[in-house]
């Protein structure tokens, strides 16, 4: 704030919140810069949203007075995951590959030595 300038404490808090609806300042810093306390700050954005919600029961607050949360960092597990994933789904493909080779050499046996080799359901033991 200039030392110049005269404020209201209106003219303050009007500047605090608008500063706080466009982003990119949190609510320490702005209790910084006009000298009050955060939890002023806190009091005044918080009334701004009630008098939002009280003017406009029916309407909900457009998405760009509401401050973006930040993106929660990535946890080591939650960093790990996706290369186990793909691990795991590398695995996958291998142990299906290896199945139709089986199945293919089966076939293949059966064909060329005229025997079944799966075993058939509801067989009975000799």
């Amino acid at each position: 704030m200039s030392k110049g300038k005269k404020w209201t404490v209106a003219a303050i808090r009007e500047a605090a919140v608008v500063e706080y609806l466009k982003g990119g300042t949190n609510r320490r810093a702005l209790a910084k810069k006009y000298g009050v306390t955060t939890g002023a700050v806190n009091r005044w954005v918080t009334s701004y949203f009630k008098l939002q919600k009280r003017c406009y029961p029916d309407k909900e607050l457009p998405k760009k007075y509401w401050r973006p949360k930040a993106e929660p960092k990535p946890t080591e597990s939650q960093e790990v995951l996706p290369k186990e994933v793909k691990q795991l789904r590398d695995e996958l493909r291998k142990a299906r590959l290896h199945n139709q080779l089986l199945q293919a050499m089966i076939e293949i046996a059966e064909k060329d030595f005229g025997v079944d080799i799966r075993k058939k359901s509801g067989t009975k033991r000799s």
